[in-house]
């Protein structure tokens, strides 16, 4: 059964530079790490996995034409391997709106991670 994680922020995914994920995006290249706190030190509740596909948003250029849209449609849906993520007080998933939440037209949506890369 395949696993899924919803990334934000596309271009920082796994502390990859935008240039380097718009010229290989070949799942193959890339594992998740869920549940690490610090990406210096191994903390020991993190969780690896290989990545078997990815799904961008249909606008999502990987491009920036202007700093106004540097996170204009920058979020994926990573199918990872291995039998499932495991939350814990490390790893938690992300919190949707209920299916009957009604979106208004034309407004802005913006969704922000949390934590430092470490970069």
């Amino acid at each position: 059964m395949p696993l899924w994680k919803f990334v934000d922020e596309v271009r920082f995914f796994h502390g990859i530079k935008p240039k380097a994920f718009r010229e290989d995006r070949r799942a193959t290249s890339y594992i998740v790490v869920v549940g690490d706190w610090d990406n210096t030190i191994n903390e020991g509740h993190e969780q690896t996995f290989n990545v078997s596909r990815f799904y961008f948003y249909p606008l999502y250029e990987g491009t920036q034409k202007s700093h106004l849209d540097l996170f204009a449609h920058d979020l994926a849906i990573i199918e990872v391997d291995g039998p499932g993520i495991r939350f814990d007080e490390w790893t938690q998933p992300i919190c949707l709106p209920p299916r009957d939440f009604t979106y208004q037209t034309g407004r802005k949506c913006v969704v922000s991670g949390w934590g430092s890369m470490g970069l």
